[in-house]
């Protein structure tokens, strides 16, 4: 178990205290989302705080691959820009999604817009998930290091050399990642001959593109359908709620307006097919192992999650 727990502002800011850490507590107006948080602290900075850099945390689910940590803590500064799959091949997974809210607090103790480096304070076993930290956070040693202090109205400011230290103290070597080199995928190129959009249009791309990176927890789609189909179409479904993720892979919570779409189509299709004569049947949900270990390729990230039956 780590040392101590911090759920709270004044707990984080206690044992901060307690270790000597360099840090500054800072009191703002109630933060709803990360980019809130960041938009206000960039209007209006800490006093004494003069070389400041905010950070954004993601909790990362790795699949497949040698990587056999439990999740990705990807810690960066908050204007970065990574694609999610570049940087789980580069610690060794297959491919990595976006933890759910309930993983999240599972595993850290907090929820998921509270995810920071100071919320390894609660994990049971740290050394389980491989923090992944921006470069651009170490550059100096100086640079005060801004973070929301598990509340929606208190951020935290600790020093680069003193994060340093905190993950030392912890016994967590974290990897420190360069991102340039994980950039989302550039759109395709126009096929010749096509017509250049006009200016307007142009610009409302633009526009359209700046608002899709900017920040750290946004409303809309991040990614466009023709970059990243897989992405986009996982963001669809999470940002209208419609499914959210478990933290068991392959399985998916299913939320109510998804559910009614699903309901919907189980009766148009059952009128379909009922109108064609199909009489209806169920089937054994059992796979043999023979069966499974033809689909090896497929199962690789869950196999070690497969329920085996050995008795009847």
């Amino acid at each position: 178990m780590p040392p101590a727990t911090a759920t709270s502002a004044a707990s984080l800011a206690a044992y901060l205290s307690t270790k000597g850490y360099r840090h500054k507590q800072h009191s703002h107006a109630s933060c709803a989302s990360a980019k809130e948080w960041a938009d206000s602290l960039r209007a209006a900075p800490p006093p004494g705080v003069a070389d400041l850099r905010l950070t954004k945390t993601l909790v990362l689910k790795p699949k497949g691959g040698s990587l056999a940590a439990a999740a990705i803590l990807a810690v960066t500064a908050d204007d970065s820009e990574f694609a999610v799959n570049a940087l789980a091949k580069h610690l060794g997974a297959k491919e990595a999604r976006v933890a759910a809210d309930d993983v999240v607090s599972t595993l850290l103790g907090v929820p998921k817009i509270d995810a920071t480096l100071f919320s390894l304070l609660n994990a049971s076993d740290p050394s389980t998930i491989t923090v992944a930290v921006d470069v651009r956070l170490f550059e100096k040693p100086t640079t005060w290091l801004g973070f929301r202090a598990f509340a929606s109205d208190t951020s935290v400011f600790v020093t680069a050399s003193n994060v340093q230290a905190f993950l030392h103290d912890l016994n967590v070597q974290p990897v420190v990642v360069d991102l340039k080199d994980m950039q989302p995928a550039a759109a395709a190129p126009k096929p010749a001959g096509e017509k250049a959009a006009k200016p307007a249009a142009a610009a409302a791309a633009t526009a359209g593109t700046k608002s899709e990176v900017d920040g750290t927890a946004k409303i809309g789609i991040e990614v466009k359908k023709s970059e990243d189909f897989s992405a986009w179409y996982q963001q669809v479904l999470t940002k209208t709620e419609m499914m959210d993720y478990y933290d068991v892979s392959g399985c998916y919570i299913i939320r109510p307006t998804a559910y009614k779409i699903w309901k919907e189509i189980q009766r148009f299709f059952e009128r379909a097919i009922e109108d064609l004569g199909v009489e209806e049947c169920y089937f054994p949900m059992f796979v043999s192992a023979k069966a499974l270990e033809r689909e090896k390729d497929h199962i690789e990230g869950f196999a070690p999650e497969v329920a085996w039956v050995t008795k009847a």
